[in-house]
This record gives C-alpha cells, sequence and structure tokens, in this order.
C-alpha cells in the first residue's frame, strides 16, 4: 500500500482553502487509490478556528468522498520541518505500513520539502521508497518569485541547523 502525505499551506484568515493548498489536494487525488493520507498542517493562522489538517480533510471527504478513516491528520506542525518530524511520529506510532511514501506539495516547496523529508526519513525508507510530487504552484508573477527566494533562504538556514 502507498502513502500519501500532504503539506498544508497557510490558510487565510477566513480559513477557507487557498489556491496552493487546493492545488495540492487535488494533486493527491489523482494518486489515491485506496491509500492512507496523511494531511499535515497545524493552526498557523491564529485567527483561523481550524487547522490546516482539519480543513485538508473536509475538503478530502465533502469534496471528494475520501472515507474518513483513509485520512489521518497531524494538526501539531507549524512549519515544514514539523511537518516531517510529526509525521514520522504518527507513522510509528500507528505502525502504518506502506511500500511506497508519495509527499505532495507545490513545486516552488517541493525542493526544500525532499531535503528535510530525506533526512528524518532516511532510516525508515529506502531509496526510491520516498516520492516527491509537485503540484501546481498556484501563484505567479512576482508572489512567486517572492515564494522561491524565501525557499532558498529557509533552505540554507535548514541546512546549516541540522548539518545536512
Amino acid at each position: 500500500m502507498s502513502l500519501i502525505v500532504i503539506l498544508g499551506e497557510k490558510l487565510p484568515k477566513n480559513g477557507q482553502l487557498n489556491k496552493i493548498l487546493q492545488n495540492r489536494l487535488d494533486k493527491a487525488l489523482d494518486l489515491y487509490h485506496d491509500s492512507f493520507i496523511i494531511v499535515s498542517g497545524g493552526r498557523v493562522q491564529k485567527e483561523c478556528i481550524h487547522t490546516e489538517a482539519y480543513v485538508m480533510k473536509k475538503y478530502l471527504m465533502d469534496t471528494h468522498n475520501i472515507p474518513s478513516d483513509k485520512i489521518i491528520q497531524e494538526s501539531r506542525s507549524q512549519n515544514t520541518i514539523e511537518n516531517a518530524k510529526y509525521t514520522l511520529k504518527i507513522i510509528k506510532q500507528k505502525n502504518i505500513q506502506f511500500h511506497k511514501m508519495m509527499v505532495v506539495s507545490s513545486s516552488f516547496h517541493l525542493r526544500r520539502v525532499s531535503n528535510i523529508f530525506k533526512y528524518f526519513f532516511h532510516q525508515i525508507l529506502r531509496k526510491g521508497n520516498l516520492i516527491f510530487i509537485p503540484s501546481d504552484n498556484g501563484i505567479s508573477g512576482i508572489n512567486l518569485k517572492n515564494r522561491i527566494e524565501n525557499e532558498k533562504l529557509y533552505l540554507k538556514e535548514f541546512k546549516d541547523e541540522y548539518k545536512y
């Protein structure tokens, strides 16, 4: 069985899906074949009532009829490093068995995601069992350019802090 991990994206203050997050969810749906799904994201936007994981699970269930028992919420993470750490903790605690793990995030985010997840998951996954799936960015122009520049900085900070 495959495991799909969908990374959250800071929700707008109204708590609704933004285009970036919806694109990640829709890409994961292309991969879904009775797999388990972990939706990963806490309440980063403090004005929101719900976590990113709650909003993602609700979208998958209400819009696409994915059964609730196929979706696991990771609702504590505040950033990409915590997405990886808390997802790994859930996998170990629930003893989730899978032959392949697919991590879905936006194209602009995927380089950092792949470094972070490889760092935290290297002991439990063989090479080739961890796959990174890009979704459409959902933004363009100066917004995309700024996100790409920020991703470079965040990746450098991660590599410096974790000596990776």
